[in-house]
């Protein structure tokens, strides 16, 4: 059968994305590590979770895996990524709802809230009145006391872009050897059109103004670049 057009893309810009993943060069294995030992200390007791760009969630399942969760919804573009999705989720000892609709609509067109919600690696490519607009829906999607975990490639406080580029394409092109050669110029040229991040220090700054009462570190990448932050509502 031929593939479609959309699907080859996928198969191709996935493959590269999981041989990424696999030599831990983005640090997945250490922030769901960390995660996972997170919410198990504390939530305690049953809590519901929104995953926003939920991709094939395989990280994620392993975070909730022997957790009090009692409901999980992921939110994804791609149906062959919703469609690993399911089998990874498979074993979560609580209720999975996935959707194949853009994060954008679902916060718009749904009114559910929830006591987390997750977005992991999916920011850093919108502009930052989108990052900032997000952030302000998410909010009030939120239950009174949850929080929302943001996991993501930041830039250093007050670092240009171009300064950001340059500093992070140089560690790419130097620590990411086991990549193919042509799979890590894709790679490069993905990090060049796409990457927008922001520091932890401007994400406060837009969290103050929303309403989040405290913005914690769970995790700080050894390069400055990969870290997870955690939003917390009243």
């Amino acid at each position: 059968m031929t593939k479609t057009p959309n699907l080859e893309i996928f198969n191709n810009s996935w493959q590269i994305y999981q041989e990424i993943i696999r030599f831990n060069y983005m640090e997945h294995q250490d922030i769901y590590s960390d995660l996972k030992k997170y919410i198990t200390k504390n939530y305690p007791e049953p809590f519901s979770l929104l995953e926003l760009g939920c991709g094939d969630a395989f990280y994620s399942a392993k975070s909730l895996t022997d957790t009090a969760i009692s409901h999980y919804v992921g939110v994804d573009l791609s149906q062959p990524a919703l469609n690993l999705a399911k089998q990874n989720l498979n074993g979560l000892n609580c209720s999975v709802e996935l959707k194949q609709v853009e994060m954008w609509e679902f916060l718009e067109c749904y009114s559910l809230s929830f006591d987390l919600i997750l977005i992991s690696f999916a920011l850093h490519h919108l502009s930052s009145s989108q990052k900032q607009a997000l952030l302000n829906k998410c909010y009030h999607h939120l239950n009174a006391g949850g929080a929302l975990l943001l996991i993501d490639i930041f830039c250093r406080e007050r670092e240009p872009r171009p300064e950001y580029l340059k500093r992070y394409c140089n560690y790419v092109g130097s620590q990411w050897q086991k990549i193919e050669r042509s799979d890590l110029d894709l790679a490069l040229e993905h990090i060049t059109s796409s990457d927008f991040p922001e520091s932890i220090a401007t994400f406060r700054t837009w969290a103050e103004i929303i309403g989040f009462n405290q913005v914690e570190v769970i995790y700080n990448g050894t390069f400055e670049a990969h870290n997870a932050i955690t939003f917390y509502r009243k």
